[in-house]
């Protein structure tokens, strides 16, 4: 079918199918960029690096990730970002506003996190330079105890050899009250968290820990055992915190989990 007879089809199909038009042609809203999208399944280069360093574990049993449904065509928000606007929104109607800092920005959630106004937003990166501050998240010195009333690290940790001495950076510059959306890559099942060896290695890190630049692949307990030993509260929250048809619109899989660290002091 050409492009031109797609154009005369559309608005006749619109018409026949009405509120179902882009459930039957495969579209959604993403909550991020708020814009009519497809949503992409994870890159084929990414399997493809997997698969041929012989990645030891199932991609299936990755936490949090929907691979057919992963990303936003029009602004690659991935599954775990749309995931993350849910939550703030209801943050922002419960809290009203706030200081937020947003570590290793996703360029998609940024943007949606600017565009809020009653958040106070600052991001920070160790090695970029389209960040608000340069900042080593094992040593934020520039910022003082109980500055921020939320914290996004998001996919952080994985890439940080003391990533214990990070959380618990993170724990002095939240405010009492305040949280922080914790995530990291989480394989279910595996009882031990991975790390240590040749870190040097993309082709062994690929293997241990599925990706170049990682450094340890979690363990569900070991990562909350570290979020509580850095003074956190954890709150897990699964699908059945969330609307379910909200889920399904933002094609979020309901296994999904949010992690919540709260300094209640």
């Amino acid at each position: 079918m050409t492009e031109a007879v797609k154009k005369l089809a559309r608005p006749v199909a619109r018409k026949i199918l009405g509120k179902r038009y882009d459930e039957f042609f495969g579209y959604h809203r993403c909550n991020v960029c708020g814009k009519r999208c497809l949503m992409k399944p994870l890159p084929s280069w990414f399997l493809y690096n997997l698969q041929v360093h012989g990645f030891r574990h199932n991609i299936f049993r990755f936490e949090t990730q929907n691979l057919g449904y992963y990303s936003c065509s029009k602004c690659g928000a991935n599954d775990r970002e749309r995931l993350y606007v849910l939550y703030l929104e209801k943050w922002l109607q419960h809290c009203g506003e706030g200081k937020l800092l947003d570590i290793a920005p996703a360029d998609s959630l940024r943007k949606w996190l600017k565009m809020q106004p009653k958040i106070n937003y600052r991001s920070v990166d160790l090695v970029r330079t389209d960040v608000d501050d340069r900042v080593d998240i094992t040593d934020m010195a520039g910022y003082g105890d109980n500055q921020f009333d939320f914290i996004i690290c998001s996919h952080v940790l994985e890439h940080i050899p003391d990533d214990r001495k990070a959380l618990g950076e993170l724990y002095r510059v939240l405010k009492p009250g305040g949280e922080a959306i914790i995530m990291v890559p989480l394989m279910q099942g595996l009882e031990k968290t991975a790390e240590g060896g040749n870190t040097a290695d993309e082709a062994f890190c690929w293997r241990e820990y599925g990706q170049a630049d990682h450094v340890r692949l979690y363990a569900k307990t070991d990562f909350l055992k570290r979020i509580e030993d850095a003074g956190f509260t954890i709150n897990q929250l699964g699908g059945s915190y969330f609307d379910q048809a909200a889920l399904k619109r933002f094609e979020i899989l309901p296994s999904s989990v949010l992690y919540i660290g709260s300094k209640l002091r």
